[in-house]
């Protein structure tokens, strides 16, 4: 628990608190101020006390004062000291209940976006909540993206499973330990009923020597057609018109 803030200076409205005698902190104390008065800047300073980021104070160094800004706050444990980089003590147990805080767990602002309305739908209170609720959040982001590889994944192999069969059966069926010498097999099969093939239409060719190969017959080439004895030859001479 903060017992005294003991100094502050050169942080927005304080240029010198330690200049009138500040009272000590009961359990539940209350600051009242009017506006501009430094209510709001004493958020910033424990901020930085519990992440011990020294922006949220530099941020804030009062304006046309070149000296550096300095914060002592005491504790039961002792005196945390800032002097414009460091703190020598950092306190993570402080809970600040802010418009910051406001604006990062429920909304703000005269817009209420996507995020906002989010935000809505619960209160989180303390550090160690807020870490497991951005966990949960990264955790359900990855599920999303997992899931949308599984879908693409399942359907690129869907075409490929046999008829009357679908993917989770397909994915149940045991391993072959053979499979890639049954494949083997499958393939030498495959390359004998090629070369059969081959050779039947080799021999379809040789048969009739008026027969000529079929298009898709590579092994065949086709015998050149003669003529019969029997058919008369053809008579080339050209008559000319003219010609009594």
């Amino acid at each position: 628990m903060l017992k005294k803030i003991v100094s502050i200076k050169n942080v927005g409205k304080f240029r010198n608190s330690a200049a009138i005698s500040n009272p000590e902190l009961a359990r539940h104390s209350f600051i009242l101020g009017a506006n501009g008065f430094g209510k709001t800047t004493i958020c910033p300073i424990l901020r930085s006390l519990r992440s011990g980021d020294a922006d949220y104070i530099m941020c804030r160094r009062t304006l046309g004062v070149e000296d550096t800004p300095t914060v002592d706050l005491l504790f039961p444990s002792g005196l945390s000291h800032f002097h414009g980089a460091v703190w020598s003590a950092t306190h993570t147990d402080l809970a600040i209940f802010d418009g910051v805080f406001v604006a990062e767990n429920v909304h703000s602002g005269e817009v209420v976006n996507l995020d906002n309305k989010r935000n809505l739908y619960r209160v989180i209170i303390g550090e160690e909540s807020v870490r497991l609720v951005e966990e949960d959040t990264n955790l359900a982001a990855k599920s999303r993206e997992m899931t949308g590889q599984i879908s693409a994944v399942a359907g690129a192999i869907q075409p490929l499973i046999p008829a009357g069969m679908n993917l989770n059966q397909f994915i149940a069926l045991a391993a072959d330990s053979d499979i890639d010498g049954k494949i083997t097999d499958q393939e030498a099969i495959v390359e004998a009923v090629r070369q059969a093939k081959q050779v039947e239409d080799a021999l379809r060719c040789r048969k009739s020597p008026f027969q000529r190969c079929q298009p898709f017959s590579p092994n065949c080439s086709p015998r050149p057609l003669t003529t019969s004895r029997r058919t008369p030859p053809l008579d080339w001479s050209i008559t000319s018109p003219h010609t009594p």
